[in-house]
């Protein structure tokens, strides 16, 4: 288990929190609308 989701590494948190690019990763439209 980890503590926060940014310590696991097979969550989206890098790409949907931060923006980081993964390309295994479709960003969401609906996150992308938020700005």
């Amino acid at each position: 288990m980890a503590t926060h989701a940014s310590e696991y590494p097979w969550s989206s948190y890098q790409s949907n929190a931060i923006g980081k690019e993964i390309a295994l990763i479709t960003p969401h439209s609906e996150s992308l609308n938020l700005g």
